[in-house]
């Protein structure tokens, strides 16, 4: 919501991005009226609105980014987890397949989130 309402003041490497698809719908319909059933997701954002008014345009744009990388570790991790599970299933099955690559992809991934500059992961924090 704050990020609309400084339209073309913020500038961040990602896009906006969310972990419930009730979120991400709540933020197509800006604009367009917020329909009933997401009416619950837009009072809680806008309970956040105060704290989030105090932020300077480069603070607001610092926690975008910062919360952009929790989501993508999250991510990340949940994908693990489900990787694990399905390696562990076919073990018990007796019928395991090669998943290097996939292992090695999500390494590399976890590894690139690992590598950003300290300062940058602790953005929007303080």
């Amino acid at each position: 919501m704050r990020q609309r309402e400084l339209a073309g003041q913020i500038t961040t490497d990602q896009e906006v991005e969310f972990t419930l698809p009730e979120s991400r719908a709540l933020f197509r319909s800006f604009g367009n009226g917020v329909p009933e059933e997401l009416e619950p997701f837009a009072e809680r954002a806008r309970g956040w609105l105060p704290v989030v008014r105090e932020l300077s345009a480069a603070q607001l744009a610092a926690a975008i980014t910062a919360k952009h990388m929790e989501i993508q570790r999250k991510k990340l991790e949940q994908e693990r987890r489900a990787l694990h599970v399905e390696i562990r299933a076919q073990r018990e099955d007796g019928s395991e397949s090669d998943f290097s690559g996939p292992l090695t992809q999500l390494a590399q991934r976890m590894g690139e989130l690992d590598q950003l500059p300290p300062e940058r992961e602790r953005a929007g924090t303080r």
